[in-house]
């Protein structure tokens, strides 16, 4: 008896984590369209920022001063960088490819990879 229930305790920790590691595969392929590289030129600088996603959030670090900003989902492809509160919003192409990043309603980032 003690056995079977071992058993059962097992089979239900192993559905459990097969569960957790499936809603984070799923989180993480949703935000995986607005990962790359996004450029600006500001005056004369080429400034860069990489999206990548941790902890199942986007985050972006800047090439300029290496800063890292999170970003926290709020909608269909909009955004808000949790430290500033700035809004950010993601534009697609025809194809529904993630090619712009819009921050505070006017910076356009280009993403390039």
């Amino acid at each position: 008896m003690k056995a079977a229930i071992k058993k059962s305790i097992f089979c239900t920790l192993a559905a459990l984590v097969l569960i957790s590691v499936s809603l984070t595969a799923v989180a993480q392929n949703a935000l995986t369209p607005y990962t790359g590289t996004y450029e600006r030129m500001i005056g004369n600088y080429h400034a860069t920022v990489i999206v990548s996603i941790k902890n199942n959030k986007l985050q972006a670090k800047q090439s300029w001063d290496g800063k890292v900003r999170i970003f926290e989902q709020v909608g269909d492809n909009r955004f808000i960088i949790t430290l500033d509160g700035w809004a950010v919003e993601f534009m697609r192409n025809k194809q529904k490819k993630v090619t712009q990043m819009i921050v505070l309603g006017n910076e356009v980032w280009v993403k390039r990879r």
